[in-house]
């Protein structure tokens, strides 16, 4: 799996409190660092495809307006 731009992912290893990251930059291959944004604390994070997952939760309203605020398609 790829990370690709506007879709969100949480860490692989993810125990307990998970993280939820919105992808602003498209990975062409596993290896590839891309710029996501981690919706918790509203930062910048740098992240490979071997490190994530696709997130299938619902979010909560104080995550999904931070990720509106990145991307207008939410």
């Amino acid at each position: 799996m790829l990370i690709c731009k506007d879709e969100l992912y949480t860490d692989i290893h993810s125990v307990g409190q998970f993280k939820v990251y919105l992808a602003l930059e498209d990975a062409q291959n596993v290896n590839d660092i891309v710029k996501v944004i981690e919706l918790v604390s509203d930062t910048a994070v740098f992240l490979t495809s071997r490190t994530v997952i696709t997130f299938e939760g619902n979010l909560e309203r104080e995550l999904l307006d931070v990720a509106i605020k990145y991307n207008s398609k939410l």
